[in-house]
């Protein structure tokens, strides 16, 4: 959460009625209460304990609709480079290659072996290099 979208949502608050003001995003959670007066920010009461970690995720999407059939060595942590068959899409006998857009290492595989495939669903999503 940035410092300038913070200060946006105050100056927001105090030209309305709003008393209280909570958010969450990611592991940041903002709570904002007014008082009689608006809200004054300072800028020592932010603290950042941990730097965030931002990454990169490529969505590998079935462009079909069928069962995604895994390919052999398909698992969680796998590093894959880009046009790797990660599997394939069987549509009324007809197979369909799914494969990697971009260097990365598998982070999540999102349905499961022979499992139903609708178009446009996520397969597997892959942390990006």
């Amino acid at each position: 959460m940035e410092l300038k979208f913070v200060q946006n949502i105050i100056e927001m608050l105090n030209q309305t009625d709003i008393r209280e003001f909570e958010m969450e995003e990611d592991e940041v959670k903002l709570f904002l209460k007014k008082g009689n007066r608006n809200i004054a920010f300072l800028e020592e009461q932010v603290q950042v304990e941990e730097p965030l970690e931002i990454k990169e995720y490529e969505e590998v999407k079935s462009q079909y609709i069928g069962k995604f059939v895994h390919g052999t060595d398909l698992r969680v942590g796998k590093e894959v480079k880009t046009s790797e068959k990660l599997g394939y899409v069987d549509s009324m006998g007809i197979k369909t290659d799914v494969i990697a857009q971009g260097n990365g290492i598998i982070s999540e595989i999102l349905v499961e072996d022979l499992g139903i495939a609708d178009f446009g669903k996520i397969l597997i999503k892959i942390e990006k290099n």
